[in-house]
């Protein structure tokens, strides 16, 4: 019994030594395992800092690169600005200078190197007409006190580099770049330079150190124009004009000469007509073509009598501006009933203006003539009685406060009728020459004989020179006054004008155009 008692126990023991041991096997695995992880997480934290600092690195390295290929850039672009002692057409108005010294292009009476200097260019007028000149002028600025008086600038020409077909003096070809002229700055910095004369479009180009600065001037061609006499000739026979009927089958055939300088050989030439004393509606009626020698032709008949503006026009291409003449006054002679003739003394008449008709009967001797007067929508009705003179001659003096039409007639015969045109009579007061950039300028005057109500446009010319529209408006009270306000957008000379529209009662009046200066 005491023996097995001993075995039983023997063999707990064994089992509890062989628990033992595979607990301690089934631990070691598991400590190796945790081990192995750690270690893991380590590697990989010192890897993904190694990325970083490769990175950073990296980044480093492009910026430098980056920064060494901008200096390459800047110093190719400043050694090409030195090599070159003609400018390039073309850019802004306005230039700065990173560094503005000596240089190839420009001389500086400087003895050191001016950094940060930015010099500005400017012509009198951006359009001009073949043979004229500008003036060119600007400023130079410099900061740090540095002195700008006395530093040589130069300034350079480009002609026909505005898209022209290029024409020079007496047909010759397009000189191209050239130096206009090495001015030195007066002592607050500024410049000026009177251009030789122009024959195409020219950009001027200033230079001071290796920045520049750009103003453009378009050329117009200069255009002539003259009228020759003419005399009229009627459709009607003499019996319709005996019995009074209207003229508007009249004509006046007339011939227009002119020349185109420089000569633009082919080129087309418009002839325009206003029949208002202002101007104010230009028409293109017929057009001529320029000689090999500059000049052309142009017959036409002028079907409404009365006085009139004509003037040419030529086009040399869309990069150009138009070539406009003067105009010229032209009559076109009132048809007549020869037994009983009628003028008037002017055509169209400011609102209070008056006028004076007359004309003679045929055969001697003192005779009544009457005269008779419609307005729109009304018939003829006598408003006046004369008596003739020994030679037939007779006046009448009138006032008429809207369009009105007029007839004489006397005991045997009647007269063609003539119309009498009656404007707004516009008077400007306030027409300021110079307005700042974004603030209002204000333009006023007077408009007689126009209701309350009565709409006033302020124009600006086209650059081309040729009309105007509408950029502002203003009504007038009932005192007759009228006021526009306009704030011009941007820098420049405007050429302006005040304009009433006719209403079919009275006709359009527009004021003499003038110009506005804007500056900054």
């Amino acid at each position: 019994m005491k023996l097995s008692t001993e075995f039983r126990r023997s063999r707990l023991r064994l089992a509890l030594m062989c628990i033992m041991a595979l607990g301690a096997g089934l631990a070691l695995p598991v400590s190796s395992t945790a081990s192995q992880a750690g270690s893991r997480a380590e590697e990989r934290a010192a890897q993904t800092e190694e990325r970083a600092q490769e990175r950073t690195v990296r980044t480093e390295e492009r910026t430098a690169r980056a920064q060494e290929r901008e200096a390459r850039r800047t110093g190719r672009s400043e050694e090409r600005s030195d090599r070159h002692d003609a400018p390039k057409v073309g850019g802004e108005a306005s230039g700065e200078a990173g560094e503005a010294g000596a240089g190839p292009s420009s001389p500086s009476s400087g003895s050191g190197v001016v950094r940060g200097c930015r010099i500005s260019i400017q012509t009198s007028t951006g359009r001009v007409v073949a043979g004229e000149s500008v003036t060119v002028s600007g400023t130079l600025e410099c900061p740090h006190g540095a002195s700008v008086a006395g530093q040589q600038i130069s300034i350079y020409a480009h002609q026909g580099g505005v898209g022209v077909h290029g024409f020079g003096p007496a047909g010759t070809a397009s000189p191209g770049v050239g130096l206009a002229g090495t001015p030195a700055t007066q002592t607050d910095g500024s410049y000026e330079l009177t251009s030789a004369a122009l024959y195409t479009n020219t950009v001027f180009q200033v230079r001071f150190g290796r920045r520049h600065a750009r103003a453009a001037v378009k050329v117009a061609p200069l255009v002539t124009l003259a009228a020759a006499p003419a005399e009229p000739f009627a459709s009607s026979d003499a019996q319709t004009a005996a019995s009074g009927s209207t003229h508007q089958h009249a004509r006046t055939e007339a011939a227009f000469t002119g020349t185109v300088s420089p000569v633009v050989t082919g080129a087309r030439v418009a002839l325009q007509i206003a029949h208002t004393a202002t101007g104010a509606h230009w028409r293109t009626i017929a057009h001529g073509i320029v000689g090999a020698d500059g000049s052309f032709s142009i017959a036409h008949p002028i079907r409404i009598p009365g006085a009139t503006s004509v003037r040419a026009v030529v086009r040399t291409g869309r990069q150009n501006v138009a070539g406009i003449s003067e105009p010229v006054s032209f009559a076109a002679t009132q048809p007549q009933n020869p037994q009983l003739t009628i003028e008037t003394s002017a055509d169209p008449l400011a609102y209070g203006q008056q006028v004076t008709i007359g004309g003679v009967a045929a055969g001697a001797g003192e005779q009544t003539v009457t005269l008779l007067a419609r307005t729109k929508g009304s018939a003829f009705q006598a408003v006046a009685s004369a008596t003739t003179n020994a030679t037939g001659e007779y006046t009448f003096t009138q006032e008429p406060l809207q369009n009105t039409c007029y007839q004489v007639t006397d005991a045997t015969a009647r007269s063609t009728v003539v119309y009498e045109g009656v404007a707004f009579a516009l008077v400007t007061e306030t027409t300021p020459s110079a307005a700042q950039v974004g603030q209002p300028a204000t333009f006023t005057g007077t408009l007689t004989g126009a209701p309350e109500g009565q709409v006033v446009d302020l124009e600006r010319g086209y650059g081309s020179g040729l009309g105007f529209h509408v950029v502002a408006a203003g009504t007038v009270n009932a005192t007759s006054q009228y006021q526009v306000a306009y704030t011009f957008a941007r820098k420049g000379t405007y050429m302006m004008r005040v304009k009433a529209s006719g209403d079919g009662v009275r006709q359009t009046s527009a004021s003499t155009p003038f110009t506005v200066t804007v500056t900054g």
